[in-house]
């Protein structure tokens, strides 16, 4: 796996925010926004172009990584507060 692209990165700058992930997206486009946040996603989110792996360092400072696939993108449903698909 290789890092994300700055076309990557671009594109967290616009994206959509939903009720329930609107803190994650925020941060994300923040970091996107300056060369230092680009760095640290640089750094942290690895991409083979089918999957994402994503390091976190948790309550400890200890790193741990999500492997999200694209399937699992692609067949997510997104739904508002009361669990209604949008």
């Amino acid at each position: 796996m290789k890092p994300i692209s700055i076309g990557q990165i671009d594109s967290l700058i616009g994206a959509k925010q939903n009720f329930c992930d609107c803190y994650l997206v925020s941060s994300l486009s923040a970091l996107a926004r300056t060369q230092r946040g680009r760095n640290i996603l640089q750094q942290n989110v690895l991409t083979d172009g089918d999957a994402f792996c994503v390091r976190f360092n948790n309550v400890y400072g200890n790193a741990e990584q999500y492997l999200v696939r694209q399937e699992e993108c692609d067949n997510l449903i997104l739904t508002d507060k009361y669990l209604e698909p949008i």
